[in-house]
């Protein structure tokens, strides 16, 4: 038997939320400082609230109108400004100079108000980036699952058919929190679902991602699965280490070592 092993890191940035002042300076702060050791190989999440004011419903004339006279009034100038570009160009810009992945979802504030004529939505600048809401990709041995918003039925049926055809070590994630304060922006059965499922492969979990609530942490534990949230003060780095056997005949297995996080 041989064996070998590699070792992928995660920074989990969450709630950007570009229009929400106190969102907005916690994550310039956060950003110089992944900016100072960011590697070439880390893999960056943002799982959602990329800005405070997205839409992707209800964009009818009269609801562009509406929704120009409150930003207007909120942000205090005419017209206001593209949320969704500055969070690409403070965020994913000079992240993307860095890194090679850097992966997003949407969140709840992406589906609220900012739409005007030549603003790209976050739901469609998702889907530019990664081909739709929910996807996956492998990241050195790491298969990273994105759920979008939350495990809705669709998403855990999704991410259950794309862990059954693997057999390597994962992650996951989405914006809605599991547990504690505005964890109930999802439903109990779609929480039980999505427990179900990521307990089928839990020995291949390294950990789940989220945001929604603004604290960050590294070492909560959901029915004994980690939760990463970097939507505080602090990002989130992660060390997920990758053990490979290869057999004499040689058939390989890929095995999850013991994970490590930090705030940053």
């Amino acid at each position: 038997m041989m064996y070998n092993m590699s070792s992928q890191r995660f920074i989990v940035l969450g709630d950007p939320q570009v229009g929400n002042v106190v969102q907005e300076e916690r994550t310039i702060a956060k950003m110089t400082r992944i900016l100072r050791e960011i590697r070439e190989d880390d893999v960056v999440l943002v799982p959602g609230d990329l800005t405070d004011k997205g839409v992707v419903k209800g964009d009818s004339f009269f609801h562009r109108y509406l929704v120009f006279c409150a930003c207007a009034r909120e942000e205090g100038h005419v017209p206001p400004r593209d949320q969704l570009r500055t969070f690409h160009d403070t965020v994913v810009a000079p992240l993307s100079e860095r890194c090679k992945n850097v992966l997003v979802c949407v969140g709840n504030h992406d589906e609220y108000t900012q739409t005007w004529w030549g603003h790209q939505y976050p739901a469609a600048y998702v889907k530019d980036r990664h081909g739709g809401p929910v996807y996956a990709k492998t990241c050195n041995g790491v298969h990273v699952l994105c759920l979008s918003k939350y495990p809705t039925r669709a998403n855990t049926e999704w991410m259950d058919a794309k862990l059954a055809a693997t057999r390597s070590p994962f992650c996951v994630f989405f914006h809605f929190n599991t547990q504690g304060p505005y964890s109930d922006w999802w439903s109990p059965e779609d929480k039980e679902r999505f427990l179900g499922t990521l307990r089928k492969y839990g020995d291949r979990c390294a950990f789940v991602a989220e945001g929604h609530v603004h604290h960050s942490y590294a070492d909560h534990v959901w029915h004994g699965f980690r939760t990463i949230n970097g939507s505080g003060e602090e990002a989130v780095v992660v060390d997920v280490p990758v053990i490979t056997t290869r057999s004499s005949s040689g058939r390989g297995k890929r095995v999850l070592g013991d994970v490590e996080a930090r705030l940053l």
